[in-house]
């Protein structure tokens, strides 16, 4: 890296100058600090002065009063002795009262009784009035002078004296002097303009004063005029009025300095205090001040450049003749032709007086001449010295190239175990730098490569080194860099005179590892962790072989995951994984250690249990669904409760061979899931022909359901439903048909059942919603305006995720909001009237309506038809098919229509096979007809009807009903 070049002699000039310059800067600044700070303490030492003249002053005009009072009352009590000593008084006080006001400048007398009313009064008439009633009372009661200032739209000086008016009574004597004279004294001596301020609130008469809204003060006398009132205005804009007070401030009034202070002169307390304010111009004091710190500044910035032009011009031309030495010896030293020739650029002249840099050339000479005879030796040598670096270069890279290029450990060492050389394989091992090192610092073989007979092994490399073996072969496990690793070591002795070791290791971790893992994934389940159907299937077969053999009982317990192929299809094969492991997991932790837990594929797990009690069976069921039960798991902010269907069978009692038992245990789960409580549910495998012939079937027909939602077949027809007092088509009702292999239709009455019992109702459902939102969608392109009734059970409403569902439908098509109804079974939906409220609330929230279906043929409360939210009664077709003929059927339509409408739903009446029933319904004034007389299901939609709707629909055939 370059480094930065500076001379000397700068270098030397730059440290002085900082030194000068901080010297010189720190003299300046405290000089203009104590300048600044003798000039403020002048000020302060002034205004003390100042404070101290006006309460002399107003001391003096207090003994002043005081004594005219005492000499009023004394020339009193030397009158004519026939008259009252308040008569004398009175007397005295009138004819003195002009030498009193113009001599002594005394503006008002007052003289009181002992009953404190004024029975004289000279000068200034309204006076009596202002006085304060406690200064009477303070000299009544204490019977001695008291001293006050007032203030109002002037400040006078109050002495009030007690005076003897008879041989028993006391009066009062008050003199008033105004301040103003004061004031106007006080500014001819100190040259300074004075002003006396009272509060605003202290005036009790109109006169015309000047204000300072600011300080809400009054001037009610000033020295200086107009100027002075300006400076005071701005004063007051400028600082608060108790500020002020505190200490005194310097401001620039008009191109002027003036220095303000406030001297308070009554009693305390800021916003009822007369004040003197003092305003002075300080111009010329500060004017001399700023001369004189410009006077430093400039002499001191003088005496820091002389400094520094002297240093320079003595430091110039020694420091030159050393620059130029400096530049010729870098040169010298990498030249390698004629040193000697560089010598001349060097200016040199004798001198008489010797230094440093004389010394300094004539020690280049002999460098110059010494670096020569040098070089031609090393010019020699190195000519022999390429030809055997050529040589060795050539032998190291490719042994070099060798041993970093192998991917095995190879390093030397002494017999001790000293590392001396190790490669690029064997330096990442041990979280060294990926090179060849040589001798690296305090490496052992014994200390990195530790294991437990490092002993023996120490001996056999003495051995090895002592030739009493030709090498030394083992494998070895050692921990690296909290890695475990296998390694297959070779040790043989160099053939040279070091008895150095060559030690070559290959690392086999990787292929051990791969071995064991797969040897584990033999007979493990990679997502749980659990073992696998191949495992579990060996394991089986020898726990049967022991059982058999030992005669002991166990048990095969065989469950699944309740709608778990829903969870998958809506949220996702990673949510389903999860939930996967999460109940594998729990699970794991309730089986013993002894017992064989599986996962077999899919949602699907066994356990085998041996030398177990019928009682024993019993607990551990109820132990899994207890399990299962606090299983609760998170899936797009929906939070599910997981169930499981466990089939069981128990062996030798069920049978020995495989395949029977898994049979038996398979139609057990199923009949456990057909109980579709929304509980984890277990079965015992029951030998009863009958009850398993039901099985057998039930489980044939859930795989041909599985099979047809697999392949996608099932298909929706759809009927008409009429609006009577329209006259037109108002909805369709999507009914679910399934295609059997060879294509044909099988009614609703084959699979529903099943899959009610089997859970597959909510895939079920989930398939007829995106297919009844996939052909809505395609009428309503078509240009088709309708709406779509669909039937869902009650385990879907109360299926969270089902819910999650149908408000993403919403989401994604917002085209559909307010077009789809479902039809809830009125026994459906009273399992839990509180939490299907909700959900129908919450639904109709997302733009979807309800119907309650087949109204009247289970619970018929009218208790559940006022709590539930829906906007569609469908009054049951049993009730409405023998209309005609049924007075009972006619009154029970009709108290259902009432009721339904009153409570503000909409009635649809079903199996409206002929015109007679249609009529009567229309004469009830129920809503909406529904039947074969209407339309039959149909892939087709019908959107028109014209009048004589009897004429046109067709009749229903014997036994062909609506299937849902």
């Amino acid at each position: 890296m370059r480094r930065g070049f500076l001379s000397l002699k700068w270098q030397v000039a730059l440290s002085v100058s900082v030194i000068l310059c901080t010297g010189i800067g720190l003299i300046t600044y405290f000089g203009q600090q104590n300048l600044e700070q003798t000039f403020l303490n002048e000020r302060d030492r002034i205004l003390k002065d100042r404070q101290r003249s006006i309460n002399t002053a107003l001391e003096s005009i207090q003994i002043q009063l005081l004594h005219l009072a005492g000499h009023l009352q004394g020339l009193a009590s030397q009158g004519d002795p026939q008259q009252s000593l308040r008569k004398r008084l009175e007397q005295v006080a009138v004819q003195n009262w002009d030498l009193l006001n113009f001599e002594w400048e005394v503006d008002a007398l007052l003289l009181y009784g002992s009953e404190r009313e004024p029975w004289l009064q000279l000068g200034m008439p309204a006076i009596a009035k202002l006085l304060p009633p406690q200064w009477l009372d303070d000299v009544y009661q204490a019977e001695s002078p008291v001293s006050r200032i007032m203030c109002r739209n002037s400040c006078w000086q109050i002495v009030a004296t007690p005076v003897l008016i008879d041989s028993q009574q006391n009066g009062v004597m008050i003199l008033v002097k105004s301040l103003v004279d004061a004031v106007i004294e006080f500014q001819t001596s100190t040259a300074a303009d004075v002003g006396i301020l009272i509060p605003s609130s202290s005036l009790n008469e109109l006169v015309e004063t000047r204000l300072l809204p600011n300080w809400q003060r009054h001037i009610v006398a000033l020295t200086g005029g107009p100027k002075a009132f300006e400076a005071l205005q701005q004063l007051s804009q400028q600082h608060e009025f108790s500020a002020l007070n505190q200490s005194r401030v310097i401001d620039n009034v008009n191109k002027r300095s003036l220095e303000s202070a406030l001297i308070l002169l009554d009693s305390p307390g800021l916003e009822t205090q007369a004040s003197v304010v003092i305003l002075e111009d300080v111009s010329a004091e500060l004017n001399n001040l700023n001369s004189t710190i410009r006077t430093l500044i400039i002499a001191a910035l003088i005496i820091l450049i002389s400094a520094e032009m002297a240093l320079l011009w003595i430091l110039w031309r020694p420091m030159n003749q050393l620059r130029q030495v400096a530049a010729i010896l870098p040169e010298l030293a990498r030249n390698r032709g004629d040193r000697l020739s560089l010598l001349p650029r060097i200016e040199y002249k004798p001198k008489a007086l010797r230094n440093e840099i004389h010394k300094l050339h004539e020690s280049s000479i002999i460098l110059a001449e010494k670096l020569a005879e040098l070089d031609q030796q090393v010019q020699e040598r190195t000519q022999g010295l390429k030809i055997r670096s050529r040589e060795l270069l050539t032998q190291r890279n490719f042994a070099n190239t060798l041993i970093n290029n192998v991917q095995a450990i190879i390093l030397t060492q002494d017999k001790q175990g000293q590392i001396q050389l190790l490669n690029n394989e064997t330096s990442s091992l041990l979280g060294m730098s990926p090179q060849i090192q040589r001798q690296p610092p305090g490496i052992n073989f014994f200390d990195c490569f530790q294991s437990d007979n490092n002993e023996r092994l120490q001996q056999d490399f003495l051995d090895l080194v002592d030739g009493n073996r030709l090498e030394l072969h083992y494998e070895q496990e050692v921990l690296l860099g909290n890695k475990l690793h296998y390694i297959q070591w070779q040790h043989n002795l160099l053939p040279d005179k070091s008895k150095m070791i060559l030690s070559v290791g290959v690392d086999l971790t990787a292929r051990k590892a791969a071995e064991d893992n797969l040897a584990w994934l033999a007979d493990h389940d990679h997502l749980t962790k659990l073992y696998n159907r191949r495992h579990f299937q060996r394991e089986f077969k020898q726990i049967l072989a022991r059982c058999q053999r030992n005669q002991r009982e166990g048990a095969l317990f065989f469950f699944d995951i309740d709608q778990f192929k829903l969870i998958n299809d809506t949220s996702g094969h990673p949510a389903g994984d999860a939930l996967l492991c999460e109940v594998a997991s729990r699970l794991s932790m309730g089986v013993r250690n002894i017992d064989v837990f599986s996962r077999l594929g899919g949602d699907e797990f066994a356990l085998i249990t041996e030398e177990i009690s019928d009682d024993g069976i019993l607990a551990m069921a109820q132990k899994l669904c207890d399990i299962v039960a606090d299983i609760e798991v998170r899936l797009n902010d929906v939070r599910h409760k997981i169930s499981i269907s466990i089939g069981i069978v128990e062996f030798p009692r069920h049978g020995l061979d495989i395949d029977d038992l898994m049979a038996n245990v398979d139609l057990a789960m199923y009949k456990a899931k057909a109980r579709n409580n929304g509980r984890s549910n277990w079965e015992i495998f029951s030998a009863d022909t009958s009850t398993k012939g039901e099985l057998v079937k039930t489980v044939d027909w859930r795989a041909r359901i599985q099979q047809a939602l697999d392949k996608q077949a099932f298909i929706l027809h759809y009927q008409p439903i009429y609006n009577i007092k329209a006259n037109t088509i108002s909805h369709h009702e999507a009914l679910v048909r399934m295609l059997d292999e060879q294509g044909n239709i099988l009614p609703p009455s084959d699979f529903i059942p099943v899959a009610e019992q089997t859970g597959l109702i909510l895939e079920l459902d989930q398939y007829v919603v995106r297919q009844a939102i996939k052909d809505l969608r395609r009428f309503l392109h078509a240009g088709e305006d309708l709406n779509i009734a669909v039937n869902i059970s009650a385990k879907s409403l109360a299926n969270t995720e089902f819910i999650a569902y149908l408000k993403q439908c919403i989401k994604d098509n917002p085209e559909l909001n307010g077009r789809f109804i479902f039809e809830l079974t009125e026994t459906a939906a009273v399992e839990d009237i509180k939490t299907s409220a909700d959900i129908i609330s919450s639904c109709k929230g997302f733009g979807y309506q309800f119907s309650i279906d087949d109204f009247g043929i289970g619970y018929s409360s009218w208790f559940y038809l006022r709590e539930f939210p829906v906007d569609f009664v469908k009054i049951d077709g049993a009730f409405v098919r023998n209309l005609a003929n049924s007075k009972e059927d006619y009154l029970f339509v009709k108290a259902i229509n009432d009721v339904a409408q009153g409570l503000g739903k909409k009635t649809i009446a079903e199996f409206v096979e002929d015109q007679a029933s249609l009529e009567l319904i229309a004469k009830l004034g129920v809503d909406y007809a529904q039947g074969y007389h209407i339309g039959k299901p149909s892939p087709a939609i019908k959107t028109e009807i014209s009048s004589g709707a009897g004429s046109q629909f067709e009749h229903p055939r014997q036994g062909d009903t609506l299937l849902q």
